[in-house]
């Protein structure tokens, strides 16, 4: 949507480009409010003959001496460089007037539209004070808003408005309660529906200074639709809050509260005590008056420092939250400490004893960039059918109760120690929540530099053509099933690098594929274990439960090791290194290639039971198969070529 400014407006706005650095919140420039009036001559409005369906020029300054005038039908007020004030005036039908006359001086009453659909807020025509206030101001500053936003809304009718702001920077007191002394959410400013806010970026919206658990600086709810707030900067007060009242963490820059049709674009949150923007619904989800938040578009944004999330997104669906920068989220700064969970963006519907008191769903996280967040790029705590695509990011993406969700295309990048020593790029699933994951995929994505490139568990997963470059561990199973690992290309210098490995809690893995389509290529390049599955299924209700590892091309100088039952090892191309068998059940070796110069091709040691070792083609300059035990049962070995280097 498009802006109509005047050439000297224009010219404003061009002069503040021109100046402004690239770190429009960490360096703010000084506003510059337009000038509009130009006219001197003094006027009243018996200077005019007023008549019906006349059209009244104003270039004076045309004072109403505090008169209720009445305005015929018809009659239209237009702008040329005048002002009226000190009056009402009182229109019987089909009046118009332009946005430029209105101040708070002028009282509008009767049938009265603007002409067009845009009002331009400039700050003293309407009594709101900028630059540092008490706060009784800032109080008086949310009130005029408000009212002057309600007002503009009742003169423009069967259209949305569109509310233009150039130039602002204003504190607004938004810590109130409601009638149980509650912190309400709805003290803050309050956009109704069909507007359009479209702000420059010398606008500066800020919290002014409180102790409330959950001040909100801007509010869109209660069932409203068909709002858009392109540009401004929306600044909170996380390190000038009085947090001695208790758990402090839900002030919020944004709330979009069971809503429909919102667009958020071009805009910069920073600095909020909770999150920069948080999309909720209205009432639970069981409740008949429950509205749900849908069709959020949060396009092109810029979130710093915000003190909890970036985002949070509890309740709604068809969101869609895409090309924004999440800069240091939740970090400490010196005068507040971040807090949990700190997210860029955490997806986290509320559940609890069996009901649903929150839904989330449909859910589409792309194009974003992240970097420097406290714990997490992005989160699925709760929610189902979020897909997160193609995002850059330095912190881990991870989702712990979902289905049909995705993480696909995206670039994880570790930058800490941390990252590479003890983290996880992508945490698929958690185990303690075994079956409420389900039908969810991870694919396509690109990690680099992290403890482990992916972890997963729970039911029905897929994961398949990611990247996974110099990391410790490539993919860590934990208690998984009924599972798909494909084309995964691991690879890493890293001396104690692996490749695919059973988790320290696992204790069952079943009906899971390892698997490779392009035989060509090797898949996995690491210098220990390319495979290690230790203790997995041990117990006797798994005894029928299995692991398939085929047609995977490998090389490393270390050792695979299968010290589990129910393992299928089948069609694999090993092109440096062996495998070694240590209390191995119910496990086949079949059909493999096998090239070692660095150890057995086979090792088998003490405690395997039922082994088949049929048709591999082995070639070492050690051992073929080196039987390291006494006390193996019913381990056969047939059909297996043996060539010596």
């Amino acid at each position: 949507m498009k802006k109509s400014i005047n050439y000297i407006l224009l010219f404003f706005l061009i002069l503040s480009a021109c100046s402004k650095s690239d770190e429009s919140t960490d360096k703010e420039p000084e506003p510059e409010e337009p000038v509009i009036i130009t006219a001197t001559e003094p006027c009243l409005i018996s200077d005019f003959d007023v008549l019906e369906n006349s059209t009244i020029v104003i270039n004076c300054l045309l004072d109403l001496e505090g008169q209720y005038v009445a305005i015929p039908s018809g009659v239209t007020f237009i702008f040329d460089g005048g002002d009226i004030v000190n009056g009402t005036l009182n229109f019987s039908s089909a009046g118009k007037i332009d946005d430029e006359l209105l101040n708070s001086k002028l009282t509008l009453e009767g049938d009265v539209q603007l002409i067009g659909n845009q009002f331009e807020l400039i700050a003293s025509r309407w009594d709101i004070i900028e630059g540092n206030i008490t706060s009784e101001v800032a109080e008086s500053n949310k009130i005029k808003i408000n009212e002057l936003l309600v007002s503009i809304d009742s003169l423009v009718i069967e259209r949305e408005v569109d509310f233009v702001i150039n130039s602002l920077d204003a504190y607004f007191k938004v810590d109130g309660f409601d009638h149980n002394n509650n912190s309400s959410v709805r003290e803050g400013i309050v956009i109704p529906s069909d507007y359009n806010l479209l702000l420059s970026d010398m606008v500066y919206f800020r919290m002014y200074p409180n102790d409330n658990q959950k001040p909100t600086l801007m509010f869109i709810g209660d069932g409203v639709e068909n709002i858009t707030i392109t540009g401004g900067n929306f600044i909170g007060e996380r390190d000038e809050h009085d947090y001695s009242q208790g758990a402090q963490e839900w002030g919020h820059l944004l709330r979009i509260g069971g809503a429909n049709n919102i667009r958020i674009s071009e805009a910069e949150f920073v600095d909020a005590m909770g999150d920069g923007i948080d999309v909720h619904g209205y009432g639970h989800s069981f409740d008949p008056h429950h509205i749900a938040s849908t069709e959020v578009y949060i396009i092109n944004n810029t979130f710093r420092r915000n003190r909890r999330n970036q985002i949070s997104v509890t309740a709604g669906n068809h969101i869609y939250i895409e090309d924004n920068n999440f800069i240091d989220c939740s970090i400490h700064t010196d005068g507040s400490q971040g807090v949990a969970p700190g997210f860029a963006i955490d997806v986290e519907a509320y559940r609890a004893n069996g009901l649903e008191y929150e839904i989330a769903e449909d859910i589409y996280i792309k194009n974003n960039i992240e970097s420097g967040s406290r714990i997490g790029a992005f989160t699925i705590h709760t929610g189902d059918r979020v897909t997160i695509e193609n995002n850059t990011v330095e912190s881990f993406i991870s989702y712990s109760t979902t289905i049909g969700s995705k993480i696909n295309n995206n670039i994880i990048k570790g930058v800490t120690d941390f990252h590479l020593n003890g983290g996880v790029a992508i945490w698929a699933g958690r185990y303690d929540r075994y079956e409420l994951n389900y039908n969810n995929e991870v694919i396509g994505n690109t990690i680099e530099n992290y403890g482990t490139g992916i972890l997963a568990t729970n039911v029905d997963l897929t994961v398949g053509d990611n990247k996974i470059l110099e990391c410790i561990n490539g993919i860590t199973l934990e208690e998984i099933k009924d599972s798909d690992f494909y084309d995964n290309f691991i690879q890493s210098s890293l001396v104690n690098s692996a490749g695919y490995l059973s988790g320290a809690a696992a204790t069952f893995i079943d009906n899971v594929t390892i698997r490779q389509t392009d035989e060509e290529s090797i898949f996995i390049d690491v210098n220990r274990e390319p495979f290690k599955f230790f203790g997995i299924n041990k117990e006797a209700e798994y005894s029928d439960y299995t692991i398939t590892i085929d047609n995977n091309s490998v090389t490393s100088p270390g050792t695979s090791t299968l010290a589990s039952r129910g393992i299928i090892f089948t069609n694999n191309l090993i092109k440096e290194g062996g495998i070694r068998l240590a209390s191995a059940e119910n496990t086949n070796i079949t059909k493999n290639v096998i090239t070692t110069t660095t150890a057995n091709a086979i090792r088998i040691d003490s405690g395997c039971s039922d082994i088949d070792i049929t048709n591999n083609m082995l070639t070492t300059t050690m051992s073929c198969i080196f039987e390291n035990n006494i006390d193996g049962v019913n381990i056969q070995m047939t059909g297996n070529v043996c060539n010596e280097l």
